[in-house]
């Protein structure tokens, strides 16, 4: 595994991330996918709350897309 540091900021400005972190920022996104789905079971009760998961995971995904696009 790699450990060179990527620039995935629009900015130019050096981002932090390297596969290690990408490998992370997976298991996160995974992790928050299936408190969605836990949620999805709940009902209405918690929809205010997946609606707003669902918001991290989408950004989480595009973080993560952009670094891995920038490492490969």
């Amino acid at each position: 595994m790699t450990k060179s540091r990527i620039c995935a900021t629009a900015t130019g400005l050096p981002a932090n991330a390297t596969i290690t972190d990408c490998q992370h920022d997976a298991v996160i996104l995974a992790e928050i996918v299936e408190a969605i789905d836990l949620l999805t079971n709940e009902g209405k009760r918690f929809d205010s709350v997946r609606f707003a998961i669902t918001e991290v995971a989408l950004e989480k995904a595009r973080k993560l897309a952009d670094d891995l696009d920038v490492l490969s």
